[in-house]
């Protein structure tokens, strides 16, 4: 039992120190361009963007849209001019507060759908996927293997 345990924590490890590696070239390159990408269906959408050094997550859900397109469902993904991702705050969410040390998150309306939207620093990404894999590579020089 102890093996398998053992075995899902590396595997644990691994899997977080490739989205951590990955996360941040998307930092590094978040100045540069801004990435996104995204799933819609007829009723619900979430999109995920990385710019300027944070990442955003959009939700919205009800979407009763009158003009919906059934071609806009589905995956879509791509890369933009690097642009604030606060840009369209005041106009979607008229009384959210302002972020504080670079997170944000607020709910409102609009054209009858509910939307939400949670800003975070890549710093703050990267920090939440560290720690397992620095805990692997010091438990490996502990046992003095590398």
């Amino acid at each position: 039992m102890k093996r398998a345990g053992r075995m899902l924590f590396r595997s644990a490890a691994a899997m977080s120190l490739l989205l951590l590696v990955v996360a941040a070239g998307m930092w590094a390159g978040s100045y540069r361009s801004e990435y996104f990408v995204g799933h819609g269906t007829r009723r619900t959408a979430q999109c995920v963007s990385v710019s300027r050094g944070e990442m955003s997550l959009d939700l919205v859900w009800d979407n009763t849209y009158p003009w919906h397109n059934p071609d806009d469902e589905g995956w879509t993904w791509g890369k933009n001019p690097a642009g604030d991702l606060l840009r369209h705050v005041n106009r979607d969410y008229l009384f959210a507060h302002p972020p504080v040390a670079g997170f944000f998150f607020a709910r409102g309306t609009m054209s009858g759908a509910r939307i939400a939207k949670l800003l975070v620093p890549m710093y703050f990404v990267c920090c939440l996927l560290a720690p397992l894999p620095l805990v692997e590579i010091i438990r490996r020089i502990k046992r003095g293997r590398t």
